[in-house]
C-alpha cells in the first residue's frame, strides 16, 4: 500500500491531468461485451461517454469498463453512467501496470496441492497466474508480448503428460512435456520459426479427445490505462485474456447493477473460441 503522502500526491497530479485533458479524452467507458435484446445498440468495443445514459430491456447484459474498473448491467434499467473516483482510476491502473509487467513471465511456480478424487494430491488452478500464459484447455487467439517467450499452462498439475503441437498450416509436429506436479511449462521454439497456428492434442488418458486450435499473436502495450490495456485484447480477439483481466479489474464499489426480480442472468465474454483471427 503506498504512504499517505505518496497517495495523496498521486491523487492531486491525477486532478491536475484530468483537468488539462479536454472532455472528449476523459469521456471514456468501454463495452466489453453484451447480449440480449439491445445487445445491438452496445456491440463490443463501442466507446461511451462516462456521463452516457443506458437504457436495457429484459434480458439484457452489459459488461463495461471505465477508469475505474469493470461493472456488470442487467435489464431492465434505466441509468445514467457516473465517472469513477480519481482513488478506483488510481486501483485499476495499478491493476493494469500488474497485468502488463506480467507479459513476460516465467513458467515454474505451482501452488500447494489440494485433496484429488480417490486419495492423493492433485495441482488444480482455476486461473493461471498470469494471462499471458497458453490455456491448453481453450482454444482461440492468445496474445503474447513481442519476443516473449511462450509458456503453457494446464489446470491439473497432478500426472505427467505429454501434448502432441501441430501447426495448421502444415509442418512438423511438436512434443511437449509436463512433469507431474507442475501447472506451467516453458513452450521455448512456438515462435521461433514464425508459426503461430497451432494444433493442441492431449493424451487421451487425460480425458481430453478434442483438439484445440490456438492462434498467437504479438502486441505491445506500453500503457497502465485499463482501458487501452483491455482494447487491445479486444481488437486482437484475445477473448480468454480478456475475460481474465475483466475479472482482475472487477470494482467492487460498483457492485452488480440487477435487474428487477425474475430477470434473466447473463453470462458474458464467453464465446467460440476455435474461431481463427480474421488476419494472421
Amino acid at each position: 500500500m503506498l504512504p499517505i503522502a505518496s497517495s495523496c500526491r498521486v491523487v492531486l497530479l491525477f486532478a491536475a491531468l484530468a483537468l488539462a485533458l479536454p472532455a472528449a479524452a476523459r469521456a471514456d467507458v468501454l463495452v466489453i461485451d453484451s447480449a440480449g435484446p439491445s445487445a445491438a445498440d452496445y456491440p463490443r468495443g463501442t466507446r461511451l461517454a462516462d456521463d452516457a445514459e443506458i437504457s436495457l430491456k429484459q434480458g439484457d447484459g452489459l459488461l463495461l469498463l471505465d477508469g475505474g474498473g469493470t461493472r456488470v448491467l442487467r435489464g431492465p434499467l434505466t441509468m445514467r453512467l457516473d465517472a469513477p473516483h480519481p482513488r478506483a482510476q488510481e486501483r485499476a491502473e495499478g491493476i493494469a501496470r500488474s497485468l502488463r509487467n506480467t507479459q513476460r513471465s516465467r513458467a515454474g511456480a505451482v501452488r500447494g496441492p489440494v485433496p484429488a478424487p480417490g486419495g492423493g494430491t492433485l495441482y488444480e488452478n482455476e486461473k493461471p497466474r498470469t494471462m499471458w500464459f497458453v490455456d491448453i484447455g481453450q482454444g482461440g487467439t492468445v496474445c503474447l508480448a513481442e519476443g516473449a517467450r511462450v509458456t503453457l499452462w494446464r489446470k491439473r498439475g497432478g500426472r505427467e503428460q505429454r501434448l502432441r503441437l501441430d501447426p495448421i498450416e502444415g509442418g512438423e509436429s511438436r512434443l511437449v512435456y509436463f512433469p507431474s506436479d507442475t501447472n506451467e511449462v516453458a513452450w521455448s521454439s512456438a515462435m521461433a520459426d514464425g508459426i503461430k497456428a497451432w494444433q493442441l492434442t492431449q493424451d487421451p488418458a487425460d480425458g481430453e479427445t478434442e483438439p484445440v486450435k490456438i492462434y498467437l499473436t504479438e502486441v505491445d502495450i506500453e500503457s497502465d490505462d485499463p482501458i487501452s490495456l483491455a482494447t487491445v485484447l479486444l481488437d486482437n480477439g484475445c477473448d480468454v485474456q480478456l475475460e481474465y483481466a475483466a475479472e482482475k479489474l472487477r470494482n467492487p464499489q460498483y457492485g452488480v447493477v440487477l435487474p428487477s426480480p425474475g430477470g434473466d442472468a447473463i453470462q458474458l465474454v464467453h464465446r467460440e473460441r476455435e474461431t481463427a483471427p480474421a488476419a494472421m
